[in-house]
């Protein structure tokens, strides 16, 4: 596969049939998303914002180099999904298939958005009347492990900078757990759920979706919703 690039879901949607220099120009939306992504990137930052400024200069060029890229991924999975649909065949339970066209029929036709979970309820023959929650969100369980032995941080050099708690429980909590926090002021104020981790001090580091760092609670402000059992759930 190739004459494809990769792009954020808006520009792919805007650009639809025009041709890319003149999108590239013309693009409203993708303007307005350079604009804060450049500023994301280079904040006050002179010698940032040059850069950005140059490699914007050379989008055109750069998007045409990767065009005839072959896109070795996509090629691997329509090169196997044939083979596996004849394995899966072989065992002789029902097997359903269709084309990506009959999948954005299907929802198209019942007015679902676009998302990997919905095309494949959408899929195949029975796709074309499906019941489904659009807002619903799919549970995501990462594996996280029980820990680790290594009990010292290294820095780029491999010289230890540190050294891990050898405890792995405190205050009937351990790392892993999943915890409600209701955590009554300061500046991360409200109700957070996430995964705690346990530290050698009385503040304990709690991970949320909704945050991108960890950040300290006290755990007389938690409760436990989950035991850990090596997996993280978002």
């Amino acid at each position: 596969m190739s004459n494809l690039t990769i792009a954020c879901h808006g520009c792919n949607q805007e650009k639809g049939q025009q041709p890319l220099d003149l999108f590239l120009k013309t693009g409203k939306g993708r303007r307005r998303r350079t604009l804060v992504n450049a500023k994301a990137f280079a904040g006050k930052d002179a010698k940032k914002i040059a850069q950005r400024k140059t490699h914007e200069e050379n989008r055109l060029q750069q998007i045409q180099s990767q065009a005839k890229a072959p896109l070795k991924d996509a090629a691997a999975v329509n090169s196997t999904r044939w083979a596996l649909y004849m394995a899966l065949r072989e065992t002789g339970l029902p097997v359903e298939v269709g084309s990506g066209g009959r999948t954005k029929w299907n929802r198209s036709q019942q007015h679902y958005q676009k998302a990997h979970w919905i095309d494949a309820a959408c899929a195949g023959e029975s796709g074309a009347s499906v019941r489904l929650d659009p807002d619903h969100r799919p549970l995501l369980i990462g594996a996280k492990g029980h820990g680790e032995r290594q009990r010292a941080r290294l820095d780029k050099n491999g010289f230890p900078v540190g050294h891990k708690s050898v405890t792995k429980f405190s205050w009937g909590f351990q790392t892993g757990d999943m915890v409600r926090a209701v955590v009554p002021k300061g500046k991360f104020a409200g109700t957070h759920v996430g995964r705690v981790a346990i530290r050698a001090r009385p503040s304990f580091a709690l991970s949320t979706t909704a945050l991108e760092k960890p950040f300290d609670v006290h755990p007389k402000y938690m409760a436990i919703l989950h035991r850990s059992d090596g997996y993280v759930y978002n």
